[in-house]
């Protein structure tokens, strides 16, 4: 099964450049027209596929509605990190196929990804900051 993470930002899905420079190949990149306003880039190194999928700026809203919600169901005090989280302007889908390899290649893009745009990063149930800090879910529990 593949890998999955989001990414939840207020800063634009950086160029091929910026992948090149991590040594990531960029295989298709469908960028935003009129009828399909989402953008879709597939990167690829060493027998790895990660595709990034930006999601559509009118679902945006809706989909962090339902995230706060979810943040909101854990047990805690998340009040900040929801009114960070609802200010977000891109989410992003990151796909790792076939699934995380052992030297931590997609791993490394992952994290470069999220530095890079500041973001919160969700993955195994879990949110977490771009410096790398688990705020939330089983990962900030242990």
């Amino acid at each position: 099964m593949p890998g999955n993470v989001a990414l939840y930002s207020n800063l634009p899905l950086p160029g091929s450049a910026y992948f090149a420079s991590l040594g990531w190949a960029t295989q298709t990149f469908e960028s935003a027209d009129d009828s399909s306003p989402s953008s879709k880039l597939v990167l690829e190194k060493a027998g790895l596929l990660a595709t990034i999928n930006k999601m559509p700026s009118s679902q945006v809203e809706g989909h962090l509605a339902g995230f706060c919600r979810y943040i909101r169901s854990k047990p805690g005090e998340w009040a900040d990190l929801c009114g960070d989280i609802s200010r977000v302007e891109t989410v992003l889908g990151v796909i790792i196929e076939p699934d995380w390899d052992a030297e931590g290649e997609a791993e490394e893009l992952v994290w470069s990804l999220a530095e890079e745009l500041r973001a919160f990063l969700f993955a195994r149930d879990s949110v977490f900051h771009y410096g790398g800090e688990a705020l939330l879910g089983p990962a900030a529990a242990s």
